[in-house]
């Protein structure tokens, strides 16, 4: 039976899990939720629905932070409908939306910049100098 967008819709919880760092639990139902299009006759891209789902999924793919975990699980989902990541256009859903940046488990902690030591201008210390 399908799951109709009036008992749950996929793409606010994804968007409402982006923003609240809860992906880790969310795509994997989602991708589990996707699965059953490959043998339904209506759901099987390239349906609108689908293949809207597929964008933000690709749009969420697409970011750099991403954990590894979880684009696997975009690769897993677009490899059992046999699509080709490239093929769907990524929405633009979670662009500007703000995220949880602190003890975010979806998403890579950011590098901390850090700066190279300066060792000043090359040369003889003043000590060796005056020997």
């Amino acid at each position: 039976r399908p799951l109709l967008m009036k008992y749950i819709d996929i793409k606010a919880s994804l968007i409402d899990a982006y923003e609240r760092g809860r992906m880790i639990a969310v795509m994997p139902f989602v991708t589990k939720v996707l699965e059953g299009a490959l043998h339904s006759r209506v759901f099987k891209p390239p349906n609108p629905w689908t293949m809207a789902i597929l964008g933000l999924l690709r749009e969420i793919y697409l970011d750099e932070d991403l954990k590894l975990n979880l684009k696997f699980e975009v690769e897993m989902i677009f490899k059992a409908l046999q699509m080709p990541i490239d093929e769907v256009k990524p929405a633009k859903l979670v662009r500007g939306r703000v995220r949880a940046m602190q003890n975010n488990p979806d998403f890579a902690a950011p590098k901390p910049q850090v700066e190279a030591p300066s060792f000043g201008p090359v040369g003889l210390s003043p000590s060796i100098s005056a020997a």
